[in-house]
């Protein structure tokens, strides 16, 4: 009876260790693929696509295809062509969110918070750029909605330029949230300096893929590109819920 038992299990548990040599393999396999193109590099996420021999990898971030063999890369969109339907969307998303969590819980943001938070709306902003500008003005609007505006920066012009300096000056204020309502009406501040984050912003910003200014991002990772009036920008957070994102 026991040597039936152990034959039992050694039948159920060999496919289940040469799947996972085979995973072990393949996670090899397209490790030193990515290293051929940027050395050092570990990939956060090895998993299987929906088409087979084609793994979902996501570096800094960012979400490519590679082939088993570690040979074919594509970067770009998975489409499944019968249900007319973005497969790569919803990872992206997963990742966006993770990603500014994290820079998230490190602090250095400026935020807007109404009485009661609803929904929350991360926006990349330029203090120069005139749909920001635009954005801003209609803060109370926002918060009068329920939605609570967190900001990260991205200024256009790069680190170190008079938008990024302006930025770290609101960043430092002693009132950040009024210094920077101030930058965005074509006031001047004080000049000031400190540690913070803006660079690591910046950086969150391209690796996530936010192309211009303003760039909003829901709570559940999807990108709103654009300026996005109060109203408009309460349906697509609305439409995050609902649609369980």
């Amino acid at each position: 009876m026991k040597k039936f038992m152990l034959i039992a299990v050694s039948l159920v548990l060999v496919p289940f260790l040469a799947m996972a040599d085979m995973k072990e393999d393949i996670n090899k396999t397209i490790l030193k693929a990515v290293n051929k193109i940027s050395p050092g590099v570990k990939p956060d996420i090895i998993s299987p696509s929906p088409i087979d021999g084609i793994y979902e990898v996501v570096i800094s971030s960012k979400l490519v295809y590679i082939s088993a063999d570690g040979k074919y890369l594509f970067d770009g969109k998975l489409f499944d062509i019968t249900k007319r339907e973005d497969l790569s969307a919803p990872i992206e998303a997963k990742v966006r969110k993770k990603a500014i969590d994290k820079v998230v819980n490190g602090g250095g943001l400026i935020t807007y918070k109404p009485e009661k938070t609803k929904y929350v709306a991360t926006v990349f902003t330029d203090i120069d750029c005139g749909y920001c500008r635009k954005l801003h003005s209609h803060i109370d609007e926002y918060n009068s909605l329920g939605i609570e505006v967190r900001y990260m920066f991205m200024p256009r012009a790069g680190i170190n330029s008079n938008s990024y300096k302006k930025a770290v000056s609101a960043v430092c204020a002693d009132n950040p949230q009024k210094a920077l309502t101030d930058l965005k009406s074509g006031k001047t501040i004080p000049s000031k300096n400190c540690e913070n984050h803006i660079a690591e912003q910046f950086e969150l910003a391209r690796q996530i893929g936010i192309r211009g200014t303003p760039g909003i991002v829901t709570e559940s990772g999807r990108v709103l590109p654009g300026y996005m009036p109060p109203q408009r920008l309460l349906f697509e957070l609305q439409r995050d819920v609902v649609e369980g994102k």
